[in-house]
């Protein structure tokens, strides 16, 4: 017999450590939860050392679970029921080392939702030992789990490293991008390897100093844009200074930009031209006004066209340009009338002559005196019709 004072005072001290499977250095961090006939019990955490140590009292099935995130968990049961009192005297210690693994995508790892061995106490030696039976019967799928677990970290590693070389790739051609200041294409590069590996905080830095450039070079496009519509604004105006001062502005916001340039080398070319450039437009005035009062429009007309290149602000040639147009028009209507009247009339001629050569006097009057309402001056459509009368007398 054994008395309930004595069942009570000894304890299964479970000593262990918990490492991490792939590199078998302890951890820390790893949650055991201790359930007592299936209610939770305890909860402990593993120190940097990894190390545990659990008492668990007399006469109960406790479920110790381990856990931790990222890592697949496992579980171990430990019986203290059934354990005579004479060997019980002192207690009993259990020394043991808990391996978990990082999870693997894909891994089938149901097996683990049973314990991965059972502790209970063997009568046959007088202390607590794993359950031989119940350690053959899980054996086998457990073997099968590590082979399993052993082949998707190879194919894991083998596309970690593909992960990385693209990786590499990528950034390499990213970098030569930015380098080169092609912010927007150096972008989705910079955005794919994020992608690659998330872990990685470069290419979101990279992202950061891109939005940076981005917004500057965006800001300088609004300043630069407005620098330049000032500047064409005051140039249109012949506001020589102040065109320069926002055509500077504008090469200031982006000094690569050739038309601000361009339309600075333009000002000081027409600044220091002018006296020569003045020469000249009023010399050709003269001569285009000299031509217009002796009516010879086609001279006048270059001569106004050069003064209107040179001075395409001034509107005196422009206005010239229109007026020799009109009186050219004008000409061109009337030679054209003359030209239509010219023809009708050699045609009435031809037909009155045709007609008296025939000896159709009537109608070779009529014909001649069609020419005469075409063209009544003209003398010989009237020497006709007297010659015609005379033949009829």
């Amino acid at each position: 017999m054994y008395s309930p004072e004595l069942k009570a005072q000894w304890k299964l001290d479970v000593k262990g450590t918990v490492k991490n499977e792939d590199t078998k250095k302890r951890f820390e961090g790893v949650t055991i939860t201790i359930k007592r006939n299936g209610a939770v019990w305890k909860t402990i955490n593993t120190p940097a050392n990894g190390e545990f140590v659990l008492e668990l009292p007399p006469d109960a099935v406790y479920l110790v679970e381990f856990s931790k995130p990222g890592f697949t968990g496992k579980k171990i049961e430990f019986s203290t029921k059934n354990v005579p009192p004479e060997d019980a005297k002192y207690g009993f210690e259990f020394p043991m080392e808990m391996n978990l693994f990082e999870e693997v995508e894909g891994l089938d790892v149901s097996i683990l939702d049973k314990p991965i061995a059972k502790v209970a106490f063997d009568p046959a030696y007088g202390y607590m030992d794993y359950d031989p039976n119940y350690t053959k019967s899980i054996q086998k799928e457990l073997e099968q789990l590590k082979k399993d677990h052993e082949q998707k970290r190879k194919e894991q590693e083998a596309a970690r490293k593909a992960k990385e070389k693209e990786y590499a790739t990528v950034i390499a051609s990213a970098d030569k991008l930015f380098n080169a200041k092609k912010y927007v294409e150096a972008k989705p590069l910079y955005e794919q390897a994020a992608k690659l590996l998330p872990s990685e905080t470069y290419p979101q830095f990279q992202l950061g100093l891109i939005a940076d450039e981005l917004a500057a070079a965006n800001e300088a496009n609004a300043r630069y844009t407005t620098a330049i519509e000032r500047a064409d604004a005051a140039f249109k105006e012949r506001n020589w200074e102040k065109a320069k001062m926002e055509y500077n502005a504008a090469i200031s916001y982006k000094p690569n930009e050739a038309y601000p340039q361009n339309k600075i080398k333009e000002i000081d070319d027409i600044i220091k031209n002018k006296e020569k450039t003045d020469k000249e437009y009023n010399d050709l005035i003269t001569s285009g006004d000299a031509y217009m009062i002796n009516k010879d429009y086609e001279k006048a007309k270059i001569d106004f066209q050069k003064a209107a290149a040179l001075k395409d602000f001034e509107a005196y040639p422009k206005t010239k340009l229109k007026e020799i147009e009109a009186v050219l028009a004008e000409i061109a209507k009337k030679e054209a009338e003359e030209k239509a009247k010219q023809e009708k009339y050699n045609a009435a001629i031809a037909a009155a002559d045709k007609a008296l050569a025939a000896k159709e006097y009537d109608a070779a009057k009529g014909k001649y005196n069609e020419a005469l309402g075409v063209k009544p001056d003209e003398q010989y459509p009237k020497t006709k019709l007297t010659e015609i009368e005379g033949l009829l007398a």
